[in-house]
């Protein structure tokens, strides 16, 4: 039995270090030994030298230590003898050597990991698995990351390939790792493969509301009109950042309502500045996760006022007003009132007055605070009119604002008379001529006399105040009547004084002659 070594990768004609002893003591032909390959030559890798027995590589290719790691070939050694030759079997075990011909070679890529990001440190993420065809230590693989792992947070079993968690790690700093692993083999020969690691999302994060929100609401903003969007982001992925809005507290009135998924809260239902000024709404975010974690957020809502009312009069309940003739300036004549729906705080219902006409001259003004009327002129219905009419406007908010809203009524002021005139003869005196046999109940004359005042103050009686002492004449209304028979004889000419008394308190009286002849 003899023994060889020789390295995988040996060429062709290579010879195998082996020496064969054998030898035959006869002489000539009978002692020539000549060499034969017999078996064993498995895909014809050697060939035997016949006359030396030299052994050498044949076919290259068949050696392959991951094949066929040793050959068994059995020689045949004969002599040459003519006739009856006389042979013996010799045996040769050829091992081969390895050769690191092999690099190691990454199975089932390409690779793709996820890691729960509430994984515990040590926890195993992946097995990577690299194999090497060659035999021995050049088949023998560790393994190493080499590149994508700057914070440390993963490490990688030199043999056994399991990459584990040496840190924790946390979705939202860093969500995704590419590992470079590198597999050697013992002979130096390496491949190396990414592991792309994902950190799946596990629900630590809380949604993170804006703690407070303070808004100013017009009371006539529209229902279902978004007001504000209540931002509480969640720095979890989904469906660990998906959330539900609720409000919580403060909507008693129903006045709000806000979306579930959106957190667009809105106007549920018609504000009303002069109702409820002000709500203070507590919302909360629940996100999806499990256990569900929550945020919080409170929204004050300040109602606006709109003039939404427009100013109505209430006083005086009539349209005409009186005042007396001999007021003197500055008198209040009568006090206009109106009254708004808005809220009275505010501009929007607070009253101005403003008298806007007045025909036939102004002689009045307005308080535009608290709508006084008073004279600003002295009176005189005789020499100035015994009416005014006044249009009256009640504007509420701020003058010249596009807000503003106005009503207005009109008022007729009547002037009251007082008796300030005295009746007044026309003519002034009187004189007839009559006939001494003119029949008695005649009328001689008729006075007339006028009063610039009215109704009782200017209502005259008239009366014969003087010169009429033998009762010869009367006053029937007007109408100066004879009562008694004439006689130009006896008395041919009278004075008579009449009297003409208004109605007034006092009352006042004009006198006129008349003459008589």
């Amino acid at each position: 039995l003899y023994t060889a070594s020789l390295a995988e990768n040996s060429a062709s004609s290579t010879v195998v270090p082996v020496t064969f002893s054998c030898s035959d003591s006869d002489a000539g032909v009978n002692g020539a030994l000549q060499y034969t390959l017999l078996e064993g030559n498995t895909n014809n890798g050697f060939a035997v030298a016949a006359s030396t027995g030299v052994v050498t590589v044949l076919t290259q290719s068949a050696l392959n230590i991951e094949v066929t790691p040793t050959f068994k070939l059995i020689i045949g050694v004969r002599d040459q003898a003519v006739s009856a030759p006389r042979s013996v079997n010799i045996t040769l075990d050829i091992s081969l050597t390895d050769v690191n011909e092999f690099t190691p070679a990454f199975q089932s890529t390409p690779y793709s990991a996820s890691v729960l990001e509430s994984l515990p440190i040590g926890s195993s993420v992946f097995t990577v698995v690299a194999t090497d065809s060659d035999v021995g230590s050049n088949g023998q693989v560790t393994y190493l990351i080499t590149g994508g792992n700057a914070a440390g947070k993963f490490a990688i079993g030199s043999v056994s390939g399991v990459v584990s968690l040496t840190q924790t790690v946390d979705r939202e700093s860093v969500a995704s790792y590419t590992l470079t692993v590198k597999a050697t083999d013992g002979g130096g020969l390496f491949s190396t493969a990414s592991l792309p690691v994902a950190v799946l999302d596990a629900n630590d994060n809380a949604p993170a509301c804006t703690s407070f929100y303070d808004l100013y609401v017009p009371e006539n903003t529209t229902v279902s009109s978004a007001i504000q969007t209540v931002a509480c982001p969640d720095a979890d992925a989904s469906p660990n950042s998906d959330l539900n809005f609720t409000i919580i507290s403060g909507n008693n009135e129903g006045k709000f309502q806000i979306g579930l998924t959106t957190g667009v809260l809105s106007i549920a239902n018609a504000l009303d500045f002069e109702g409820t000024k002000l709500y203070t709404l507590k919302v909360v975010a629940n996100d999806h996760g499990t256990p569900s974690k929550s945020g919080t957020s409170q929204v004050t809502v300040r109602v606006t006022g709109v003039n939404e009312f427009t100013p109505t009069f209430v006083s005086p309940a009539g349209s005409t007003v009186t005042v007396l003739e001999d007021v003197t300036v500055g008198t209040l004549v009568t006090t206009i009132s109106a009254t708004d729906g808005d809220d009275p705080s505010t501009n929007n219902g607070q009253i101005r007055y403003l008298i806007t006409a007045t025909w036939p001259y102004t002689h009045f003004s307005i308080n535009q605070n608290n709508g006084q009327i008073r004279t600003v002129v002295a009176l005189n219905r005789e020499q100035w009119f015994g009416s005014y009419t006044l249009t009256i406007a009640a504007s509420d908010c701020t003058a010249g604002s596009s807000e503003e809203r106005t009503n207005t009524r009109t008022l007729t002021i009547n002037i009251g008379d007082v008796n300030d005139n005295s009746p007044i003869f026309n003519p002034t005196s009187y004189s007839i001529t009559v006939l001494d046999n003119v029949a008695i109940g005649t009328t001689l004359v008729q006075v007339t006399a006028s009063d610039r005042d009215s109704g009782a103050n200017a209502a005259l009686t008239y009366q014969i105040t003087a010169g009429n002492n033998a009762n010869k004449f009367s006053l029937s209304s007007r109408n100066l009547v004879l009562n008694d028979a004439l006689d130009a004889n006896t008395q041919n000419s009278y004075a008579l004084t009449v009297t003409a008394t208004d109605g007034g308190t006092p009352t006042r009286t004009t006198t006129t002659s008349v003459a008589i002849n």
